[in-house]
């Protein structure tokens, strides 16, 4: 257990010096700008996927959800195709100013229609986000802060 204690801050200093990971889904960026400027770009990036809610103060972006219908994706044993097989999601960029760096960080919310039985046949069910959706996110709002000067992580 002591080893455990030695190795943590250093697991923490590795984890925060790098300037763009991946954790647990969402995706963080260390941006060395003032997070006004920072909040306007990721606004700015995000308005093209329809912002339903936005808090500078808390330091929250979100869209709207996203629905995809699924086609050609198997269900069961007797690999049928449902009718209701579709996908929804939504984006939810997050700001923290730190000192002189603003982090920002991209998660992606998706969720499957899907099968459940019970009382409710079919209802939304978390699954996995997607790395491909969450970088292209996170692409777009490092275009913005270049063009505004900043330099991201």
């Amino acid at each position: 257990m002591r080893a455990c204690k030695t190795f943590l801050p250093l697991i923490i200093l590795a984890s925060s010096s790098v300037g763009c990971a991946t954790v647990g889904g969402v995706q963080e960026n260390y941006v060395v700008c003032a997070y006004d400027t920072a909040w306007q770009a990721s606004l700015d990036a995000m308005k093209t996927r329809g912002v339903s809610a936005q808090d500078k103060e808390k330091g929250t972006i979100e869209t709207g959800w996203v629905e995809n219908r699924l086609v050609g994706r198997p269900y069961g044993a007797f690999g049928r195709s449902l009718e209701q097989d579709k996908e929804r999601a939504r984006v939810v960029v997050t700001l923290k100013k730190i000192n002189d760096v603003t982090q920002v960080g991209v998660n992606e919310i998706r969720e499957h229609w899907g099968f459940r039985g019970g009382a409710h046949l079919f209802q939304w069910i978390p699954v996995e986000p997607s790395e491909e959706a969450i970088a292209g996110v996170m692409k777009l709002i490092n275009a913005k802060l270049k063009e505004r000067g900043c330099s991201p992580g």
